[in-house]
């Protein structure tokens, strides 16, 4: 894939500069840190075939990639269980995937969920951080063709 600045990519998504910057610099920091920790309060939402993970607290993001959702708790724990440090408040969306997150993970002291069909958007229980980085991504995706 050929190099092109933020500013390209802002114009070519129609997507604010200092937003697609932020989104840049936040890829960049995550590619470059593999000490990704997940604790406290963290948010989970899924884009198929995309699921994107933000610890609250310290902002780290993680992208990650499923052949299916079926048996997503359990997937999950395969796939993040090392990165876990405690237990964890989670906000989720009322997607049934999450039904059995806790008993899944294990370590979810607290699981809230958003009724994204009774406009429940903006309350202290959001996964609004994770749909923010799924526009970014999905974006990117579409305007650049990498596989989805």
């Amino acid at each position: 894939m050929p190099h092109k600045s933020t500013k390209l990519i802002s114009e070519e998504l129609n997507r604010d500069y200092q937003a697609v910057l932020n989104f840049v610099h936040e890829v960049q920091r995550i590619a470059g840190n593999s000490k990704v920790r997940l604790e406290d309060v963290i948010e989970i939402d899924e884009v198929y075939p995309h699921a994107t993970l933000v610890a609250r607290r310290t902002g780290q993001v993680l992208f990650l990639v499923f052949e299916n959702l079926r048996d997503f708790p359990q997937k999950l724990k395969q796939r993040v269980g090392n990165l876990i440090a405690g237990e964890l408040k989670v906000f989720t969306d009322e997607y049934s995937i999450y039904d059995s997150l806790r008993e899944g993970l294990g370590v979810i002291s607290s699981h809230e969920r958003v009724n994204h069909s009774e406009r429940e958007f903006a309350r202290c229980e959001h996964v609004n951080s994770c749909e923010n980085r799924h526009g970014f991504l999905r974006a990117y995706l579409r305007k650049y063709r990498v596989p989805a």
